[in-house]
């Protein structure tokens, strides 16, 4: 069927057959490296030659959008066939074909934007198994091409560009790159403050707020390895001025159209908190004045986020957001004050929310706490608030087609409470123990069908807390019922 579909779609020059059959016959192809990639690569270079000469010759700009269309399906298909030598060899060889001057600018002289949005969406697929392999020039073709069209004048080519660069900058090869991504946030930054003083096409803002939330999750990756070297550290001004545009973003207006953007620009805030308090190590962030209201505003925005809106992927990424900001050990960054306000937003929301991705993540927030102190007088209220969470969850037997996020929502606030324990102090002990006394039983009995659930490897927090439990009922002679069963991790501890 490849060469019957090959034939239709490039026939001789001598021969003439209907556009719309090639067209047909270009999708069918398409297919053909999804549903069998590894028969397809070993095939693939009887098409290339003439495919690249559809590109760069051919009239017919729809020819030329569906043959980019079938690049970007086979170099998407190809990451799957990398996992051998003889399927890495024949990607490499397949991206070497697509990553060459010449092909680029036979479609950048086109001068069609929906023809160069393609082509991004294209080179945007490259893998990072592959990218590293690639000689230093392709991959240098490969980002300044797609930098340089994001200062296209169409919107739909700068959609494409800039979210291609979103995808560019999570390869594991790039995320140390501190060129490549300071060149990404200027460009960000760019488009944000273009957007201010003219209409901006919709899309393009959303693409950009994505691109940013994937550079902010690569600087804090890049910051957080610990090596110390001054010299490949990011421009701290340029991520002051992110964090500034995200909490611009982070309050766009709550009609659908923004809502994907408030979710981007809330999960960019606790990267880039958690960048700049990777920074700091090597770095003194106190010669920027602008620090601390900055991240006071940033810690404001991610915890209204958190307490209000009706988009459930808003509330959900603030709550990832705080787990990443209640990681931050710079008290500039993160004050005492400002991880109670994320305490405070969490709660009501952990125990109420109607969405249970939500529930989880503000859940699993409160595990980036390692030290009592931080909860202060809200220490005992927040275990009590995750019991009540867990009592609302297991009791809840109405929502049948939540069956698992109901489960992994009992396995979260399982493993909550139990990192909770392990931070518990004697007086803490004294007061819960009599506070939860009658919901022992609902402990035991989730805790139970959890741990038949979670992972062995995740099971650590709970052989911690019995033991922390374990040392504090030998301090006190008369505790009626323990808030932490022995029975629950007894297994574990054999």
């Amino acid at each position: 069927m490849f060469e019957w579909f090959n034939n239709l779609a490039f026939p001789p020059r001598v021969q003439v057959i209907d556009n719309n059959v090639r067209y047909v016959a270009i999708s069918n192809l398409s297919l053909l490296a999804l549903l069998d990639t590894p028969n397809f690569f070993e095939k693939y270079p009887l098409l290339q030659p003439s495919l690249e000469d559809a590109i760069r010759n051919d009239t017919d700009q729809s020819i030329l959008i569906h043959c980019l269309r079938l690049l970007k399906t086979v170099g998407k298909s190809g990451n799957s066939v990398s996992t051998n030598t003889e399927g890495e060899k024949r990607l490499l060889h397949f991206w070497l074909s697509v990553l060459k001057p010449s092909l680029l600018d036979s479609v950048e002289e086109r001068h069609c934007p929906v023809l160069k949005a393609a082509l991004c969406n294209c080179i945007a697929e490259v893998g990072g198994g592959i990218f590293c392999h690639l000689p230093t020039d392709r991959r240098m073709l490969a980002l300044t091409f797609m930098l340089r069209l994001c200062r296209d004048s169409d919107h739909r080519t700068v959609t494409a560009a800039t979210r291609g660069l979103g995808m560019l900058v999570a390869l594991p090869s790039l995320q140390n790159d501190t060129a490549f991504l300071t060149d990404c946030a200027e460009i960000m930054i760019e488009i944000a403050q273009y957007s201010v003083t003219k209409p901006c096409h919709q899309s393009v803002i959303t693409s950009c707020t994505w691109a940013l939330a994937n550079l902010s999750d690569s600087l804090a990756k890049h910051h957080l390895q610990g090596e110390d070297n001054t010299d490949d550290i990011f421009p701290p001004y340029l991520v002051l001025q992110l964090i500034r545009m995200s909490i611009k973003s982070s309050f766009a207006a709550c009609t659908n159209s923004h809502m994907t953007i408030r979710s981007n620009s809330v999960r960019s805030l606790g990267s880039l908190l958690q960048c700049l308090d990777g920074m700091s190590k090597f770095i003194c962030i106190e010669e920027y004045p602008e620090v601390s209201d900055l991240c006071r505003e940033a810690v404001h925005a991610i915890a209204k986020n958190i307490s209000c809106g009706k988009v459930m992927k808003v509330r959900w990424n603030a709550c990832y957001a705080a787990s990443l900001l209640l990681k931050a050990k710079d008290e500039l960054i993160c004050s005492n004050q400002s991880r109670l306000d994320i305490i405070q937003a969490i709660l009501p929301v952990m125990q109420s929310c109607p969405n249970y991705k939500v529930r989880i993540n503000g859940a699993l927030a409160l595990m980036s706490i390692d030290q009592r102190s931080v909860f202060s007088t809200l220490y005992c209220s927040t275990v009590k608030s995750v019991v009540n969470s867990l009592e609302s969850a297991v009791s809840n037997l109405e929502d049948s087609d939540e069956i698992q996020h109901r489960s992994d929502l009992i396995d979260q606030l399982c493993s909550t409470y139990a990192h909770l324990l392990c931070l518990i102090e004697s007086e803490d002990f004294r007061h819960l123990s009599n506070e939860l006394a009658e919901d022992v039983d609902m402990l035991t009995d989730a805790f139970k069908s959890a741990l038949l659930r979670i992972s062995p490897e995740k099971t650590g927090v709970f052989v911690e807390a019995q033991r922390r439990i374990n040392s504090l009922e030998k301090g006190h002679e008369k505790v009626p019922h323990s808030i932490f069963p022995s029975t629950i991790v007894d297994t574990l501890m054999m």
